[in-house]
């Protein structure tokens, strides 16, 4: 684990230098969201798992003609079955959007990529991966701070314990936020 957290800082470093350096020209913001997770019902992924929750803290800035975003994020889950067992994962991803304005409402669409880092249970039985999604949504301006609705869809591979199959950790998130 002291690898991949270690892994984990290093990616972060690096893609704040990078977001940094791409919005420093442009209108900065943060935010955080948060909703429920639905995991995928993959064959080697969490089939039979119940809804869970999850939460991201982001940071952005507007490069036109899309936004650039650095999440920092997890969600958790448990299986359907009345077991003490759930999979906790945390992520740092990047992600670029794009903007339908209409008014004081914005749809917008996007995708990204991240690295992802997953326990199961408390047992010792842990690992990570890259991921990819896909975002669309809606923001509400009220002047200082918007309001988002939005669907998130994520692939995570990840590898536990030196398994021989990888394991999609990955599924759907229904969030709301805040933006400032």
């Amino acid at each position: 684990m002291g690898r991949t957290i270690g892994r984990v800082i290093a990616a972060l470093l690096v893609a704040g230098a990078l977001l940094g350096a791409t919005i420093a020209e442009s209108q900065a913001y943060v935010g955080i969201k948060g909703g429920i997770f639905d995991p995928n019902d993959d064959n080697k992924g969490l089939k039979n798992w119940d809804n869970g929750y999850g939460a991201e803290l982001f940071f952005g800035g507007d490069v036109e003609p899309v936004s650039i975003e650095l999440g920092l994020g997890g969600y958790t889950t448990k299986p359907d079955k009345d077991a003490n067992d759930s999979l906790n994962t945390g992520y740092a991803a990047g992600t670029a959007k794009g903007y339908l304005p209409l008014g004081p409402v914005s749809l917008y669409a996007g995708g990204g990529a991240g690295y992802y880092f997953s326990k199961l249970g408390d047992e010792d039985v842990d690992g990570s991966g890259l991921g990819v999604h896909l975002v669309g949504g809606a923001e509400f301006s009220l002047g200082v701070i918007s309001l988002l609705g939005e669907v998130r869809w994520s692939q995570v591979k990840i590898e536990f314990n030196d398994a021989s199959d990888k394991t999609n950790v990955g599924g759907l998130m229904f969030n709301v936020g805040v933006i400032f």
